[in-house]
């Protein structure tokens, strides 16, 4: 039988309660889950690449069939090296369906450029719970020094890598 590598990328920055529940439904469908933290050299990020990492890694660290990793180069070339054939996306409304769908549509292009054939991606709806829940919305809480226990899994560890003396 095939073992189903499966990815989910995403700048991740800061991981939030939402991207939690979206990695533990996967681990019910696929062998095998990477958290792709994906590095945008043209953007700089609330916390750095290695921050994220370590909250990731903090997060995921009781799913047994998890590991989180960093790429800032392709896509397409990470999932190639790496043997990734099954590409998965949460989408909490239409804006995020159109968005991805448009990523996905610009990767297919590449990975057949390059390699062939793209892998699958599966498209799955957010929890009703993680809506809201969004890194850009944390980020804006954190900005006006707000509370957001109830919406990343490590808020004191978040907290300890964005203090500054």
């Amino acid at each position: 039988m095939k073992i189903k590598r499966a990815v989910i990328p995403g700048s991740y920055d800061p991981i939030t309660n939402g991207h939690l529940d979206l990695i533990k439904r996967a681990t019910e469908f696929f062998d095998e889950v990477t958290v792709l933290i994906c590095i945008n050299s043209s953007k700089r990020g609330f916390v750095d690449a290695e921050v994220r990492k370590i909250l990731a890694e903090d997060a995921v660290k009781d799913l047994e069939n998890v590991k989180v990793d960093c790429c800032g180069g392709l896509f397409a070339d990470y999932c190639q090296e790496n043997g990734i054939n099954v590409v998965v996306k949460g989408v909490r409304n239409s804006s995020d369906y159109s968005y991805e769908t448009e990523l996905k549509a610009y990767n297919d292009r590449i990975f057949a450029d390059k390699y062939g054939k793209a892998p699958e991606t599966f498209f799955m709806q957010a929890d009703d719970a993680y809506i809201h829940a969004s890194s850009t919305f944390v980020r804006e809480m954190l900005k006006y020094n707000e509370d957001v226990e109830k919406y990343v899994p490590n808020a004191d560890l978040l907290l300890k890598h964005i203090n500054r003396p």
